[in-house]
């Protein structure tokens, strides 16, 4: 039964790349397994020399916080849930996750914390790449001549770039979170009165829609039309 449980194990280890590591709290000897050394770029060395190794590889930009996090779980006896980065002997920058919980002996005094690892480098590649694309995508929109509004699922306004904040007049602030038919005010030219949003038309019949030609449209029309008071900034 004992083997059958560390065969389960071994499998599920070996198949999401977890390495498991165990750190003596009284003697600070730190062990690894076979897939810790892979995680870390290493050939399996003498494990007495597991914690140097750990120290050397640390990123030095995170070798302070992660100790620190370390030294923090055993003082408080809570769970440790850290990430950091570490580099490779080829110069190679990855990034790790650990979590690890601590064992207490007959007289509830910490023993040692048995934890696990994993590289979660290309998650956080995948995150930092959105959040830069995140960021060309905002400052292009902030820059164009054009109005550009946001909106959830529902119709309810996200974020509006500095034009569409002019030409409704409602802050992104103001207006989050705010249905769109009253921050967003479509006005027909020929009847200058109200008419059925495009943005409304696109969100039920989840297909494209436009504004004709005889609506107003252009910053120039809707500052006409806003200043008639036909289109209020504000209820």
């Amino acid at each position: 039964l004992v083997e059958d449980t560390n065969t389960r194990m071994a499998l599920a280890t070996d198949s999401g790349g977890i390495g498991i590591w165990e750190l003596n709290l009284e003697s600070g000897v730190l062990l690894w397994d076979e897939w810790m050394f892979r995680l870390y770029g290493l050939i399996n060395e003498e494990q007495e020399k597991t914690y140097d190794l750990w120290l050397k590889c640390l990123h030095p930009e995170d070798k302070q916080t992660t100790e620190q996090a370390v030294d923090d779980a055993i003082a408080s006896q809570t769970i440790l849930d850290t990430e950091f980065r570490i580099i490779w002997s080829d110069g190679s920058v990855h990034n790790l996750r650990a979590t690890a919980r601590i064992i207490y002996d007959a007289l509830n005094n910490p023993q040692k914390m048995i934890g696990v690892s994993w590289d979660v480098t290309t998650q956080r590649t995948l995150t930092n790449e959105l959040a830069k694309q995140h960021q060309l995508m905002q400052v292009t929109l902030e820059s164009i001549g054009d109005a550009v509004m946001t909106t959830d699922a529902n119709g309810n306004t996200q974020w509006l770039n500095p034009v569409a904040e002019r030409m409704t007049g409602w802050s992104t602030e103001e207006a989050f979170g705010r249905p769109l038919e009253q921050v967003f005010h479509v006005i027909s030219e020929d009847t200058r009165m109200l008419t059925e949003n495009p943005v409304a038309i696109c969100l039920e019949q989840k297909k494209y829609s436009e504004l004709g030609e005889s609506y107003a449209t252009d910053f120039t029309q809707w500052r006409r039309v806003w200043h008639r008071r036909l289109c209020r900034p504000h209820p």
